[in-house]
């Protein structure tokens, strides 16, 4: 059973602004502006805005006239979706697999990961805490599927994890727009008198398509892992998965060494239990500064043994920038296949490649 995690910021392009333009002194009030339909509006709103009343898709004029001490700037959708990219790439110290919900999130498949923090409760809080050092502002839920784990994180309580099967208990009492509804959609069913998911639960399926379109009932039915729901993930999600962590911060060639041949270790084993090899292998270094530095190394035969993985990835290692230092490391493994006992321990020729980034 899959499970995914989803994060979202309702201050997202807030947040990005106020880091693209630091100062002691941040306006607050504060909202981001752009043209819709040659009308001025909000786009983005600030928690000490929202407090006064303001909110998105408001006229700029009628906020200036509801709060005349209101600052405001020019939004940046573009650089906002260039922040969200950079952001799915620091995203893999926790998981390969994550994809971009924009303008303002992302889904990250934690399957067979979460354990590699203790569980998805600490791996959950370490993301969070993660994020808020670095200023941003998320809530985040963990679900079955990613349309329940959107619909905790927007309406539900920040930090929910439904446990596998059991999210329909937590879906119930949110607001139908939870479903990722168009909001046409949603405010017709609102104005019907059905304020929560589990009045709609309890109508056929039938009469409900019939009256509120085909639309929720795929959404409900992805909310509920009836259908499936495709992600576009940065990368193809795998199993074969290792981090490490590390207390104080590492810059030296041999300590990374040892980290490449610790993470591989760990991931080796994995392999080994499940008697599988691989010819590809990811080693990323994760900077204190959220950059990643990413190494790659291709086998002509499948291996799974980490002294030989180690070896490969030696050379490379020269090449890392660890700027302030790296905090973490972890090893993906791909093109994953059987390999017996024996084949493991054959000597043969590997054949290296790489493409550092």
């Amino acid at each position: 059973m899959a499970r995914i995690l989803c994060a979202w910021s309702p201050l997202w392009a807030v947040s990005n602004w106020r880091r693209r333009n630091p100062s002691d002194a941040q306006p607050s009030p504060f909202a981001l502006v752009e043209s819709a339909k040659g009308t001025r509006r909000l786009s983005a709103v600030d928690r000490a805005g929202r407090r006064l009343g303001l909110y998105v898709g408001q006229k700029a004029t009628d906020a200036a006239a509801i709060a005349p001490e209101l600052v405001t700037a020019e939004a940046e959708p573009e650089a906002d979706a260039r922040a969200l990219s950079a952001l799915v790439d620091w995203c893999v110290r926790f998981s390969p697999a994550v994809a971009a919900d924009g303008p303002d999130g992302l889904f990250m498949d934690i399957s067979g990961v979460a354990h590699l923090w203790g569980g998805e409760a600490e791996l959950l809080a370490d993301f969070q805490s993660r994020l808020s050092a670095n200023g941003l502002a998320f809530r985040i839920a963990i679900a079955d599927t990613p349309g329940a784990a959107w619909a905790l994180a927007h309406y539900g309580q920040d930090g929910a994890i439904a446990r596998p099967g059991q999210q329909i208990g937590l879906l119930a009492p949110l607001p139908p727009a939870a479903l990722r509804l168009e909001p046409e959609t949603a405010a017709q069913i609102d104005r019907l008198g059905l304020k929560v998911l589990a009045q709609l639960f309890d109508i056929p399926r039938a009469p409900l398509a019939r009256r509120f379109g085909i639309e929720t009932l795929t959404r409900l039915d992805q909310a509920l892992g009836r259908s499936k729901e495709a992600l576009i993930f940065h990368r193809a999600p795998t199993p074969w998965f290792a981090r490490l962590a590390f207390a104080e911060p590492i810059s030296a060639p041999e300590d990374m060494a040892r980290v490449a041949f610790d993470v591989g270790a760990a991931l080796c084993a994995r392999l080994e239990k499940e008697g599988q090899g691989a010819r590809r292998f990811e080693l990323c270094f994760h900077r204190v500064d959220g950059q990643v530095a990413p190494l790659q190394v291709g086998l002509a035969l499948a291996a799974r043994d980490p002294t030989r993985i180690a070896k490969l990835f030696a050379s490379k290692i020269e090449t890392i920038d660890p700027g302030f230092g790296v905090e973490g490391g972890t090893l993906e493994a791909g093109e994953a296949g059987a390999l017996s006992g024996r084949q493991a321990r054959l000597d043969s020729p590997l054949e290296a490649g790489s493409a550092d980034g």
